[in-house]
């Protein structure tokens, strides 16, 4: 994972999980309240059967879901605690991040949002030297058939990136 993602989604207090479809926790920012509240860590898997339905549905119709799911108890012996969780669509078409509401109710939507706009601010002139690369590449008639056929994979993979953007 590239350094200023880590460290940016580190930085999201209120809680985040990033999550396979299946379930496995791909990262929980440990600094913060997801692995306190939830008892999750890289590597493990969604034991709420609530929330793992939401991550599904959210992967699975690239839709956000809002889900209440099973927390840890706060003191031992206490009930578990109730997480307001938000389920997004991830960057890939098989993940999901799981946006753990902060207690207290404060608002965590702005953190995110910085996340999204280093996303944006980072990926933006990478993006656009590589479809400019490409365009002069695709009026070459002297392309090998092979060029020809990574040339196509390379614009599908640009076209998504920038709708990601």
């Amino acid at each position: 994972m590239h350094a200023s993602l880590a460290e940016l989604l580190e930085n999201l207090k209120s809680g985040l999980l990033w999550v396979a479809r299946d379930g496995e926790v791909r990262y929980a920012n440990a600094d913060a309240d997801a692995g306190a509240r939830t008892g999750l860590a890289t590597g493990r898997r969604l034991f709420d059967p609530d929330l793992m339905r939401a991550v599904e549905a959210s992967v699975t119709g690239r839709v956000p879901r809002a889900v209440t799911a099973v927390g840890l108890p706060a003191a031992p012996g206490a009930a578990p605690s109730e997480l307001k969780c938000r389920v997004i669509p991830g960057m890939a078409k098989d993940d999901a991040f799981v946006l753990i509401s902060p207690v207290g109710g404060q608002d965590g939507s702005a953190a995110f949002e910085n996340l999204m706009q280093a996303i944006r601010s980072d990926l933006r002139d990478p993006l656009r030297q590589a479809q400019t690369a490409l365009s002069r590449l695709r009026v070459r008639e002297d392309l090998q058939p092979d060029h020809a056929a990574l040339g196509e994979g390379l614009e599908q993979l640009l076209t998504v990136t920038d709708r990601l953007v």
